[in-house]
């Protein structure tokens, strides 16, 4: 009975944060020996926790470049922010401090999953990032070629606000997420975008065609601020969620297959959706029109709107999205 019970208590643990499972190892002397069954998965200072005696029992640990002791046995990410090229072995987590700017030419151990630039950093990374890193984000002032750099082994890639250089043959077919920055507005032929891509953003000044450009397992789409270009047939049947930042949105070459849309902060003019298969529509804050229940198709259950917004909303609308 009482080894049933333990394993009732350590599975409520897993949906607690570290604080809330020390809190209740607290409530009395039977409990407190919970301290070292339970697993704890908050990111934390090595420094800190090396003296507890349930310090094996981490899995997320924040390390430092003179920390010379033991890390806990059952860890599985390493996090660690670099003011220097020093980095110590087994990081898993690597964040470069917001003004790191030096090459890092074998620098980088083979253990990295997770790469993050800080952002001041605008040197060259080619050869430099090992084939480990699943996750490269690179920072604000990054505006560098990236031919040859981005190893195959990456599946989420971001690019920083100023990023603005041609990516042709330069985006593995491993990624499944990119991200475009505020700057990047050059030309995209077809292939420049791998056909694994599933998640996919161009950030604020992209206005480039688009045709034969977006791969068909995108099901993630959102275009920035100045996109102005034509989206008819352009746009494939894969994608649900379509985000357009623009003020002004071609309603009527909206691919039915889309479920979710999004309209930015900008965006003021009629809405029409009634043809699509739309059931989530969310409404920026400038939007201004009355709302028209045969403007919207029958599929729609949810319409998020700014707190901006005054005008009534038609009964027979309000029907269809509010649910008792």
């Amino acid at each position: 009975m009482l080894s049933m019970c333990s394993d009732l208590v350590i599975r409520i643990s897993e949906f607690l944060s570290d604080r809330a499972k020390i809190r209740m190892t607290a409530i009395c002397v039977l409990m407190d020996r919970f301290k070292h069954k339970f697993t704890y998965y908050d990111k934390a200072n090595v420094k800190i926790i090396s003296m507890l005696p349930y310090f094996n029992n981490f899995r997320f640990i924040e390390t430092f470049t003179d920390y010379i002791g033991q890390y806990p046995k059952l860890v599985e990410f390493i996090y660690f922010e670099a003011n220097d090229d020093n980095i110590p072995a087994f990081v898993t987590h690597l964040k470069f401090a917001t003004k790191f700017n030096k090459l890092i030419t074998k620098c980088l151990p083979s253990t990295i999953k997770y790469l993050t630039f800080g952002a001041d950093f605008n040197k060259s990374v080619e050869g430099c990032i090992p084939y480990s890193v699943t996750h490269l984000t690179f920072g604000i002032c990054f505006n560098k070629s990236v031919e040859e750099c981005i190893p195959s082994s990456v599946t989420h890639l971001i690019f920083g606000n100023r990023f603005n250089n041609p990516i042709k043959n330069n985006i593995p077919n491993s990624v499944i997420h990119l991200e475009f920055g505020m700057e990047f507005d050059q030309p995209v032929q077809k292939e420049d975008i791998p056909d694994s891509v599933v998640s996919l953003t161009f950030g604020w000044k992209f206005n480039q065609p688009i045709v034969c450009c977006i791969p068909k397992r995108v099901k993630y789409l959102e275009f920035g601020h100045h996109f102005n270009q034509s989206i008819r047939n352009a746009i494939p049947e894969s994608v649900t969620h379509l985000t357009f930042l623009s003020t002004r949105v071609p309603f009527k070459s909206i691919p039915l297959s889309v479920t979710h849309l999004k309209l930015g902060y900008f965006f003021n003019a009629p809405i029409n959706i009634s043809t699509s298969y739309i059931t989530h529509i969310s409404i920026g804050y400038s939007f201004d029109h009355p709302l028209k229940s045969d403007c919207f198709p029958s599929s729609i259950t949810r319409i998020d709107l700014s707190s901006n917004y005054r005008r009534p909303i038609p009964s027979d609308l309000l029907s269809k999205v509010v649910k008792y």
